[in-house]
């Protein structure tokens, strides 16, 4: 059987979801909504 990893969509899409939450996340801690440490900031990439 076999298994498809991702969806076959565009690149663009892949990429929007791939960094859009990273984004978010980044903006987040520059307006001071959240605060991130080292243990997070790990956390969040993995």
């Amino acid at each position: 059987m076999t298994q498809q990893v991702t969806k076959n969509l565009p690149v663009v899409v892949l990429f929007a979801l791939t960094f859009g939450p990273l984004l978010a996340v980044t903006r987040n801690h520059i307006l001071g909504s959240i605060e991130l440490d080292e243990a997070k900031i790990t956390q969040t990439i993995k």
